[in-house]
């Protein structure tokens, strides 16, 4: 299953429908792009209202439901104001008014211009401003004498909210000049990519055994998408002592370990016999892929297996790779344009020292099915409850340990879904036989969910006793874990600029054919029995061939421009663009010394760009390959980092580092703005739906 079935995500997923009241009259209904600003939208108003017809821009302002004006009008308006991002995580409509500066605002709260030639009582305006301060410091006093008494009694923050780094906090963050000007004005408004601490995204821990408990992969699933992730920046980072910048640092250990905080101990590790309730083995090493099959410029009409989970083995270190000669002299890939950023490389670390342990798959307990491993076929206990700002919640528990250990402890696994995600946790909790908890058949669940999820609302949570949810719960996991992408492969010949001409070419160059064979093999769509990602597999309406791969436990399907059907008198293309602009993820191959654009393709979907050009030398034989990376602003960084120089020969290590991008690119692009609240909305959907058929509504 691919993100549009199991996110919910479709074409119009990134549109959001505004209601504007103007001046408390006339109502505006407009669909706006997540990408419109605020003055966008502004001027879309003004467009569609007659009322406003010659009046100026610069008098009007927008307000929120709760009169709240809505100041910097330079930003994305589904990140303008914390009351927006609010309502779009329960609804797809926006309600806000337009008003002339001063003279209304909902609420009945008014704001007025001040007249500068009036005539002003110093001496009172002195007075004033002196009590006003004096009672905010009062406040303030008063606040943080409160704060410190609560943060005695406060429990330590669980590990799954540790890490939530915005995209800023990277020092090696490369954004374009023009961007770079107003992103301080800005980051105050965005919602998960500047400065806002909701994103969820884990960070992969390694996949080797643990050396201690506290670096144990399960003891929290949720963290930073880009702890220890360093990006190349345009603009230099201060030096440190020794004259370096410290952008251009990299550190392999920070890189590869998970996030530890002190409340560590409160989620503790599966015993070594819990260990082998997992019916398959853990997810493959970095290094290990399948064969990749010899170029072939006819389609196979072999069936590729679907991949098996858990048929993978660690691998042992890349092998030795040439790096390109004089890669840094080469023209940039990128056109440097405004609201992206892009990866070119980590000074400090080379393509010879990339290794299979920091090319892992963002979170692989993301896309491990917990409820159907370790929860179905056994005795569990389900719960469902209900959380202010969370709305319904349904908690999944079953006992690890039949007795306290020797530490008088009872370890629990804790399965909640929630409309932000499904968090994962192993705690531990006083034993019933100690005297806390004297029946044996009641669920401690408040005592299991105070540690797990202390932040969340169990007021309201009752048992499921009545009511079977298995298959339901199944089907909800089902539809999270996502095991298939499709990904966009768009061709640039040489001194193209524009998307007509690229989606123009009826054919690949030579180098672009190896280049497909490289990253996957061909296959007939008649009849294809796995993924298909879209396209048509029983009438061949969408070309007779495609490229697919099985990559770890991964099935990813390619819609490659030159393969979907070329219409001759038809200039845009609409179909090759109706599947490559609905793809998240892009790659480019681009020839020739054109930088490419992000700009190119006029898509509210394509978010990720990978640009890959081939690069050979005078007397050498081997193929090279040179690739940047830019991504969208609003997507948090994602890792692997990319080596500098970026171009090294063709080979395995450069496969594995471009589709481990590829995936953790599309991972991470769940978080940015536009697709978080559309996730949200849906699961939200399907939790109620769950509580509606155990209420009998259904």
């Amino acid at each position: 299953m691919d993100s549009y079935q199991a996110l919910g995500l479709c074409e119009q997923a990134v549109w959001v429908k505004v209601e504007a009241l103007v001046q408390g009259q006339d109502t505006v209904t407009l669909d706006v792009s997540a990408r419109h600003t605020v003055d966008k939208v502004k001027s879309m108003v003004f467009a569609a209202c007659p009322s406003l017809v010659g009046q100026s821009l610069a008098e009007y302002h927008f307000v929120t439901a709760e009169g709240e004006r809505i100041e910097i009008e330079f930003v994305k308006f589904i990140l303008s104001h914390p009351s927006i991002r609010a309502s779009l995580e329960t609804e797809d409509v926006v309600r806000v008014g337009l008003n002339k500066t001063g003279t209304y605002s909902p609420g009945g709260i008014r704001r007025e211009k001040i007249d500068l030639n009036a005539d002003i009582n110093v001496s009172e305006l002195r007075t004033s401003l002196q009590s006003n301060i004096s009672k905010v410091h009062k406040r303030t006093a008063s606040s943080s004498s409160d704060d410190k008494k609560k943060s005695k009694d406060t429990p330590l923050t669980p590990l799954s909210m540790i890490g939530k780094q915005s995209r800023s906090s990277f020092h090696g963050l490369e954004k374009s000049p023009s961007a770079s000007s107003s992103s301080s004005s800005s980051s105050s408004s965005h919602l998960v990519s500047k400065t806002s601490s909701s994103s969820h995204t884990s960070v992969p821990a390694p996949l080797s055994p643990p050396s201690s408990p506290s670096s144990h992969p399960l003891i929290s699933s949720k963290s930073s998408p880009g702890s220890g992730l360093l990006r190349q920046s345009a603009t230099p980072a201060p030096s440190s002592p020794g004259g370096s910048p410290t952008s251009s640092t990299f550190n392999p250990l920070r890189a590869s370990m998970p996030v530890v905080s002190p409340s560590a101990k409160r989620s503790l590790l599966p015993t070594p016999s819990t260990k082998a309730e997992h019916p398959s083995s853990p997810l493959p090493s970095p290094g290990s892929r399948p064969s990749t099959p010899t170029s072939s410029s006819s389609p196979s009409s072999s069936a590729v297996p679907p991949p098996s989970p858990g048929s993978f083995t660690p691998t042992s270190p890349y092998p030795p790779v040439a790096v390109l000669p004089n890669a840094t002299s080469r023209p940039p890939l990128f056109e440097r344009t405004k609201g992206n950023s892009f990866e070119t490389g980590v000074a400090s670390l080379t393509p010879t020292m990339l290794t299979p342990d920091m090319l892992t798959i963002t979170d692989p307990l993301k896309f491990e099915p917990w409820y159907s491993n370790y929860f179905t076929g056994k005795e569990h206990f389900n719960f469902i409850g209900e959380d202010p700002s969370l709305g319904p919640y349904i908690v999944s528990v079953i006992k690890i340990t039949e007795k306290g250990e020797k530490d008088g402890m009872d370890r629990w696994r804790v399965l909640t879904r929630t409309k932000r995600a499904d968090e994962k946790h192993i705690v531990a909790i006083k034993s019933a036989g100690s005297g806390l908890f004297s029946s044996k058949s009641k669920v401690p669940i408040k005592e299991i969910l105070a540690e797990a999820m202390p932040n969340l609302v169990t007021k309201k949570i009752n048992p499921l006793k009545d009511v079977d949810v298995t298959p339901d719960l199944r089907k909800f996991e089902d539809r999270q874990i996502i095991k298939s992408y499709k990904f966009g492969v768009l061709y640039c010949a040489a001194g193209q600029t524009d998307e007509e001409d690229m989606f123009g070419n009826k054919d690949g160059s030579p180098d672009f054919e190896e280049f497909l064979d490289f990253i996957g093999q061909r296959i007939t769509l008649l009849g294809w029995p796995n993924y298909r990602a879209g396209l048509d597999v029983k009438y061949g309406s969408t070309g007779p061939a495609s490229v697919y791969t099985n990559f770890r436990e991964f099935e990813l399907m390619y819609h490659v421009s030159t393969l979907l059907p070329y219409n001759p008198v038809e200039a845009q293309q609409v179909e090759r663009k109706r599947h490559l602009g609905n793809d998240i993820v892009v790659i480019v191959f681009k020839e020739g010394n054109v930088p490419y654009s992000p700009e190119t393709i006029k898509s509210e979907f394509n978010h990720v760009f990978a640009v890959v050009s081939k690069e050979t030398v005078p007397n050498d034989p081997k193929t090279y390959y040179r690739l940047e990376i830019a991504s969208r602003d609003g997507v948090p960084a994602f890792r692997p980092d990319l080596p500098s120089p970026c171009a090294f020969e063709k080979s395995d290590v450069f496969r594995d580092l471009l589709l481990t991008k590829l995936i953790n690119g599309e991972v991470a692009t769940y978080d940015a703005p536009a697709f978080k609240m559309k996730i949200q909305r849906t699961r939200l959907q399907l939790l109620k739906d769950i509580q509606k058929k155990i209420n009998g509504e259904a």
